[in-house]
């Protein structure tokens, strides 16, 4: 074999061997390019996922920020809280009463959901950055008092649930033990003996200070693991009194299902109570209701919930009767809980 064909040979090997390694380190880049690749997606995507996530916290603080201004603010009726935009009917007499029962522009109380749309004046991308979300308020008064001695309203509506009276003796009476400052325990109730039985923290002996605070409570704590979507048919309130322009739906469904599909049209086409005789036309069995326990008016508590691409916000305001006192308003999120101090103008 003659060296000219040896070196062709040589030559001709490591060729293919660089071919090979050729081969390899392609596919090792491109290998490592996919995955890059998918790094920077990933990376991409979390990126535009956390834009959207404030985008989203920004309007909704942005919404909350309004509704809060709203309620310091301007006029509530029986309709609700007014935006403010009909100055026509936001007139007073000479002795300062209004001319108008309603302004016909007011967000409803009741626990309605309103849709809106939201996109600062400063953006600039032509309706690309808009974002729906949701939002409602519920006057406090129109659901369930937890904290009055008379429960009146709590009684009715366990009935309504057809709650067995053994059941509601230990409902009613152990809330009572829970609240008072003695250890003297009801028929039905529950002192510290019963807390120990349970495994339970003893009574606090004091008001409740959050609705969740029922799952403390022996009895409730049964009833509400049967019934977890109870606990959104209270507030923590003394006042007996319920007003009923601002009881949500579904409740109302339960104390009143004969006239709940005739309530729901009539708030639809903005028909609220504005007397008594009203209220009566729609649901004839409130003649047997003590004016005491009945109101068409909102109280100083109001409560809204703002929510947009799976965040939402919750707060409590108390609203001031006069200028320049503060109130405590009660802000919970889904990351934690805030407190804040206002001041808010007359209604």
């Amino acid at each position: 074999m003659s060296s000219r064909h040896v070196r062709y040979q040589a030559n001709s090997a490591e060729k293919g061997a660089a071919l090979v390694v050729v081969l390899i380190v392609t596919t090792i880049l491109v290998l490592m390019m996919g995955y890059i690749s998918k790094i920077l997606e990933r990376r991409i995507e979390l990126a535009q996922r956390a834009n959207t996530q404030l985008y989203a916290a920004a309007a909704i603080h942005a919404k909350a920020n309004e509704l809060t201004y709203l309620l310091a603010t301007q006029r509530r009726s029986a309709a609700g809280i007014s935006l403010g935009s009909n100055q026509e009917r936001l007139i007073r007499d000479g002795d300062g009463l209004w001319l108008f029962p309603y302004v016909g522009d007011e967000l409803r109380l009741d626990g309605f959901y309103y849709q809106a749309e939201y996109q600062p004046s400063s953006d600039i991308d032509d309706g690309e950055r808009k974002l729906m979300l949701s939002f409602a308020l519920q006057d406090m008064a129109g659901l369930l008092p937890l904290n009055t001695s008379d429960p009146f309203w709590l009684k009715r509506w366990l009935q309504s649930q057809y709650v067995t009276l053994s059941m509601q003796s230990a409902l009613i009476d152990q809330l009572a033990d829970y609240a008072d400052p003695d250890d003297w325990q009801r028929p039905a109730g529950a002192e510290r003996n019963t807390y120990i039985k349970e495994d339970k923290p003893p009574a606090k002996n004091f008001l409740l200070q959050s609705v969740a605070e029922l799952h403390h409570v022996p009895a409730w704590a049964k009833y509400l693991n049967e019934q977890p979507a109870a606990l959104t048919r209270f507030s923590l309130r003394r006042s007996p009194t319920l007003n009923l322009n601002a009881v949500p739906h579904d409740l109302w469904l339960q104390l009143w299902p004969q006239s709940a599909d005739k309530l729901k049209l009539s708030r639809a086409e903005q028909r609220w109570f504005y007397s008594d005789d009203q209220a009566l036309t729609l649901e004839p069995s409130l003649l047997t209701i003590a004016d005491e326990y009945m109101g068409l008016r909102p109280s100083r508590m109001i409560r809204f919930i703002v929510e947009a691409a799976g965040q939402s916000v919750q707060q409590r305001i108390r609203i001031g009767v006069a200028r320049n006192i503060p109130y405590q308003s009660y802000m919970e999120t889904s990351v934690g809980r805030e407190e804040t101090t206002v001041n808010v103008s007359p209604e």
